[in-house]
């Protein structure tokens, strides 16, 4: 019997620990974790959540999934689509959708949920992982605008070698001729003027 109450007892701290490391991992995820049960009610909310919607843990453990939907999605069963997409698939893979901060700013996300099931088939509760896509978005948008600069760039350099050749005879052509013609008053301010010009340009 103490046999058996030992091996209890190891079987306990083991199940503890492996608790305590799961939740440890849970928490402090680098993607957003939310689990919901089968009412919608948010029932587990970590760190990264807390950083991309705004809220902490507490304010948001026990309210409707429908706090963290766009305001016009709010209400309307959308929570309960995504529910029963869940439970239908078990899993839904890498979808993005928009979601709402506290701050009321949308937010474009990824999201992979995966559907918890009690001994009868029936759900339970769902997690959800969660990838913010802001900064991939704005990476690309940076991207997009170099590649417009390095264009714009190299379009200024061709329109600066089409011009500046021209530009270059001009110059030579009237210096020449202000030479050979040695003028005086207005007409060798006129020239002075244009070759002064064709400089800047």
């Amino acid at each position: 019997e103490r046999g058996a109450a030992a091996a209890m007892r190891d079987v306990a701290q083991e199940l503890d620990a492996t608790r305590d490391q799961l939740d440890l991992i849970l928490r402090h995820s680098a993607d957003a974790i939310i689990m919901v049960d089968a009412e919608n009610r948010i029932r587990f909310f970590n760190e990264a959540a807390s950083d991309i919607f705004g809220y902490s843990a507490a304010e948001v453990l026990g309210t409707h999934y429908d706090v963290l939907l766009p305001p016009e999605s709010r209400g309307k069963g959308e929570a309960d689509r995504i529910r029963q997409s869940v439970e239908q698939s078990s899993t839904v893979r890498d979808q993005e959708c928009l979601r709402w901060s506290k701050d009321g700013k949308p937010l474009a996300l990824k999201v992979t949920g995966a559907a918890v099931k009690g001994p009868g088939g029936t759900l339970v509760s769902r997690f959800s992982f969660i990838r913010d896509l802001r900064p991939i978005k704005k990476l690309r948008e940076e991207l997009v605008r170099a590649q417009s600069l390095a264009m714009v760039g190299e379009l200024a350099a061709s329109v600066a070698h089409e011009i500046r050749n021209p530009l270059a005879s001009m110059l030579a052509g009237l210096e020449t001729l202000r030479g050979e013609l040695h003028p005086s008053g207005a007409s060798d301010e006129m020239f002075r003027k244009l070759l002064e010009q064709i400089r800047r340009l």
